[in-house]
């Protein structure tokens, strides 16, 4: 079964013309911020800038993986600390994604017990993890809920919660694929990579669009100076220029003085590759920008073959977490897949399937879910997934059958 979902907040209705929208987006905005508690935001902002270290692609990675830290410095912003209305137009994404967080979290949060609160609490603020593995779960309860099962969480690894209602109870377990699964070459040398050559290029007055594509999965000690070897002969000689022990540095470069245009900058972005980790800054990195540089880093990857084998171990180690005796769902999200009905139509993913379930007798169904993502629409923001279901045919709980899986009308 396939389902499209879309969740809607906006700031103004454009059938009604009623500017009433903003108070209930602040409204559950300010419910996710109590639920972290000012003083541990406090906290996480200092040390992601001690994590950062000074640097901006480093910072740029750590915002990332935490960015509540900057959707409430953003909002402090846009209301003067909360002395003012919410504007109409304006509001970053991420304040979106934050006030739809604590949509979420209104409608599920009597469900926590008390020391699995903690818990997500220090997730959402984690410097080492990302947050969007728990919103995956604050999705699937508050999907479960709305179709009228209490839910009873887990501490402690394993099953996330037993949804019941009546006589039915199940398990759920949620996994999430990163695009880093494939990567070979870990973010942190990936962040320190750029930060370098970004840097080299900094000292000789130079930016641009950038590419550079390397074979390393761990740094040299001596990568400054392998750069400046590489680099020396800049602006002089004309790329592609391979650097020695690193690998080759194509693109464009300009000088210090020509800035993109805002749209330039945009089409830029947009047409960045998916297989490469992106980085972009204004020159220098301190005083005034005077230039812009997008750097794309394309590192060596896992082989799809592989890639595939290693997403069927993460989908039955989530088999394995829900235990035999109850029926159980996992949900499955891959975060580089847009498009649901690649796991409907492929053979890789119809073949894991069935060797799972027919290792897995307990597991009533797996739901694929495409990569969330979001769109700015006038007035508002909207986030958008697919997803597709498949039942156990070898299944063993004959009550699996009235397990619900996937709702069209899931987003209000």
């Amino acid at each position: 079964m396939h389902a499209c979902w879309v969740e809607q907040l906006r700031t103004y209705s454009s059938s009604t013309g009623r500017v009433e929208g903003r108070e209930e987006i602040a409204h559950f905005f300010k419910i996710f911020r109590a639920f972290l508690g000012d003083a541990a935001i406090r906290e996480a902002r200092s040390r992601r800038h001690l994590r950062a270290a000074g640097s901006p692609f480093r910072l740029a990675a750590l915002q990332q993986k935490q960015p509540w830290v900057d959707a409430f410095e953003a909002f402090d912003r846009l209301t003067i600390r909360g002395s003012r209305r919410l504007p109409t137009h304006g509001i970053p994404p991420i304040v979106f994604r934050a006030a739809i967080a604590g949509r979420l979290l209104s409608r599920i949060s009597s469900t926590f017990p008390v020391a699995v609160a903690q818990q997500m609490r220090n997730r959402l603020l984690d410097l080492d993890d990302r947050a969007e593995p728990l919103l995956m779960e604050w999705d699937a309860a508050f999907f479960y809920r709305k179709n009228g099962f209490d839910l009873h969480w887990i501490a402690g690894q394993g099953a996330e919660f037993v949804a019941r209602k009546g006589d039915l109870r199940f398990k759920v377990e949620c996994k999430q694929i990163s695009p880093r699964l494939r990567e070979r070459l870990p973010d942190w040398g990936a962040n320190t990579l750029a930060d370098a050559l970004s840097r080299f290029l900094e000292s000789r007055g130079l930016a641009g669009d950038l590419s550079l594509r390397t074979a390393l999965t761990q740094l040299p000690d001596d990568l400054t100076a392998r750069l400046s070897r590489g680099l020396d002969a800049l602006p002089r000689t004309r790329l592609p220029v391979e650097i020695d022990g690193i690998g080759e540095l194509s693109g464009d470069l300009r000088p210090f003085g020509r800035r993109l245009g805002h749209d330039a900058l945009q089409k830029l972005l947009e047409g960045a590759a998916h297989d490469a980790r992106c980085y972009v800054a204004s020159l220098p990195f301190e005083g005034p920008p005077q230039a812009d540089l997008i750097l794309q880093i394309f590192g060596p990857q896992v082989p799809m073959g592989e890639h595939l084998a290693n997403v069927e171990r993460i989908l039955a180690l989530g088999a394995d977490q829900l235990g035999a005796d109850m029926p159980g769902v996992v949900l499955m999200e891959i975060q580089t897949v847009g498009d649901a009905t690649l796991f409907r139509d492929k053979a890789p993913f119809r073949e894991m399937n069935g060797r799972v379930f027919r290792q897995h007798p307990h597991l009533a169904a797996i739901v694929w879910r495409a990569h969330t993502h979001g769109e700015a629409v006038v007035g508002g923001y909207e986030l958008h997934r697919e997803a597709f279901a498949e039942r156990n045919p070898w299944g063993v709980y004959a009550e699996a059958g009235q397990i619900p899986l996937v709702d069209p009308d899931q987003g209000d």
